[in-house]
């Protein structure tokens, strides 16, 4: 039949979306809006991380009462939150992971699950955070290296193999690893792989599932397309000690993650790294500061 959507039998089975919320309910329930209106179809299980307005986001459950909630009463990070839930979905059903400062795009879920191949873990997409930027949720398999040029912001201008943070160009073949924000796991490669690791208390946690699973010999898949829009940190972006903390829940992330993977020399080689890209940015700044009054 004419424009007729054929989907893989892998990705027949249903899904679930996990959402993770922490603060900022109007953020929650615009995310939820997008869901109802891009797919109504979807189930969905939201976990509140022990909000400090969990009263507020305990309303939004009347208002959204077709979801499964749990509430929380201590804050047990991302990473255990998605473990506890993916627990209590049903044992064939994929687990679609979406940021609560996100908000679906309509058609999304469709192209994310016809590109679920058997061999393929992960699916993400474009995610438009909103500046007239597109950002690629796609990227090179994380080294110490590129680790180092990631911190020092100079991710968008290196793009030597090793060192690269961003891909130049949308990825054809498998990705190092997919952004969580918003990301469609195959729930074989989830019982395969297992768990997020969850010393992982706040990101890189599905950098290192990603990474499990490509050792694994699972494949992650980028489609070419927008499939969410994201606020980033906006859960706490508003107040700026909690910005703080989540950068310093990264850097923590960061490293662990290379430790676990790399080394103590891997912690090391990044440390060194950071060193000396600090002192190329400094200088790179005081060239284009002196620039000016030449």
């Amino acid at each position: 039949m004419s424009g007729e959507v054929r989907v893989p039998a892998e990705t027949a089975l249903p899904a679930v979306v996990l959402i993770v919320s922490y603060r900022r309910p109007d953020l929650l329930n615009r995310c939820l809006a997008s869901i109802a209106q891009a797919e109504p179809h979807l189930s969905v299980h939201v976990w509140d991380n022990a909000s400090d307005c969990t009263h507020e986001v305990k309303a939004l459950s009347e208002q959204w009462p077709a979801a499964r909630w749990t509430f929380c009463d201590e804050n047990i990070g991302f990473a255990a939150a998605v473990n506890r839930m993916a627990r209590a979905v049903p044992p064939r059903a994929h687990l679609f992971l979406l940021n609560p400062d996100a908000e679906l795009m309509s058609g999304a879920f469709t192209q994310l699950l016809g590109a679920l191949a058997p061999d393929v873990a992960a699916v993400g997409g474009w995610i438009d955070e909103g500046d007239d930027r597109l950002w690629n949720s796609a990227r090179p398999p994380v080294t110490p290296l590129s680790a180092a040029v990631d911190r020092a912001g100079l991710g968008r201008h290196l793009v030597i193999r090793g060192l690269r943070v961003y891909y130049r160009a949308p990825p054809r073949h498998s990705v190092g690893y997919l952004s969580g924000a918003a990301l469609l796991v195959n729930r074989r490669a989830w019982s395969s792989v297992g768990n997020f690791d969850e010393q992982f208390w706040l990101y890189s946690e599905e950098v290192d599932w990603c990474r499990r699973a490509a050792k694994a010999g699972w494949r992650m898949q980028q489609v070419p397309t927008v499939v969410a829009a994201h606020l980033p940190a906006g859960t706490v972006r508003d107040v700026a000690a909690l910005l703080t903390a989540s950068n310093e829940h990264l850097e923590r992330s960061r490293r662990l993650y290379l430790r676990k993977h790399f080394g103590r020399s891997g912690v090391l080689l990044y440390e060194v790294t950071c060193g000396a890209l600090s002192l190329v940015v400094q200088a790179l700044r005081r060239a284009k500061h002196l620039a000016r009054f030449a």
